[in-house]
């Protein structure tokens, strides 16, 4: 069994549980494991954009549940888990990272570690953080690009603000329309 490696880690509190947090050495990625309640593993090209979001350090951290408690802190300030430690959210992150190293980057992936959980914990967590979660509408997306692009600014604005304008209150800039938004 390899040992996992936590660099800049710190213990924290969630809730009333103690956690850890911090970055997995890139060297232990492979040590990671995924049990039966995670998707499968995506292929290289449909994961892309994340691995392109490791050379801009721009991927969430991935949870992490270790199935037991031995852990030791090494003079470094590094922390070794000692136990089997599964991948409960960020599998394809975990995969993505993996295909970043091979390519000769240095993936920088965050984790929050939780002690001394079981597979049934896991599954509820991976139900807790994936079946719940509301997809971001694209009228957000749209919305938040007002600030870069004249195009869009000028569109929220006129629907937004001038009472004169044909779609005024009738385009939906939020995430859930109203009766009232025609687009």
């Amino acid at each position: 069994m390899n040992s996992i490696r936590i660099v800049n880690g710190a213990l924290d509190e969630e809730g009333d549980e103690i956690v850890l947090r911090g970055r997995i050495d890139p060297e232990c990625l492979v040590s990671l494991q995924a049990d039966d309640y995670q998707r499968e593993r995506l292929p290289l090209q449909t994961i892309q954009r994340i691995v392109e979001g490791f050379g801009k350090n721009e991927v969430p951290d991935i949870d992490l549940s270790m199935r037991g408690q031995r852990v030791r802190e090494e003079k470094d300030g590094s922390f070794l888990l000692m136990d089997p430690v599964f991948i409960v959210d960020g599998l394809q992150r975990t995969t993505a990272a993996i295909a970043f190293a091979t390519q000769g980057g240095v993936p920088r992936l965050g984790a929050t570690i939780h002690f001394g959980k079981d597979k049934e914990w896991e599954r509820e967590r991976f139900k807790t953080l994936n079946v719940s979660r509301t997809r971001l509408s694209a009228n957000i997306l749209m919305r938040n690009l007002r600030s870069t692009h004249e195009v869009v600014r000028t569109l929220h604005n006129l629907s937004e603000d001038d009472k004169e304008f044909a779609l005024h209150k009738k385009v939906n800039w939020n995430q859930s329309a109203q009766r009232s938004h025609l687009i």
